[in-house]
């Protein structure tokens, strides 16, 4: 209020603030009224629940498009641990014969 009103002050001899007011001077101006800024709660809560609905439904598209994926996901991780078993038989048939013809080669030399 000191400040704002820019009162005179003075110091005393223990550092204390000294400030004399006449309350006839000083003038009472009332804060302006400010008109409330808030929405009504109705108003609200019927955004929210819109904003809810418009979510929800978007969520429940992505849902139906990751499902496609998870099955086409599904399909190429089958058909990919299918090759890889098949790369794995090869390679155990490719050893086997080797051995084979390994032994061969020294039987018959």
């Amino acid at each position: 209020m000191v400040k704002r009103n820019r009162l005179p002050r003075a110091h005393d001899k223990h550092g204390k603030t000294l400030v004399a007011i006449d309350l006839d001077d000083l003038q009472h101006k009332p804060l302006p009224v400010w008109p409330p800024r808030r929405q009504p709660v109705n108003s609200v809560v019927a955004t929210l629940k819109t904003r809810i609905e418009q979510l929800e439904a978007e969520l429940a598209a992505e849902q139906q498009r990751s499902a496609g994926y998870r099955a086409h996901y599904e399909h190429e991780r089958e058909r990919a641990d299918l090759l890889a078993r098949s790369q794995c038989y090869n390679a155990w048939v490719l050893t086997r014969r080797t051995q084979a013809y390994g032994q061969y080669w020294l039987m018959s030399g």
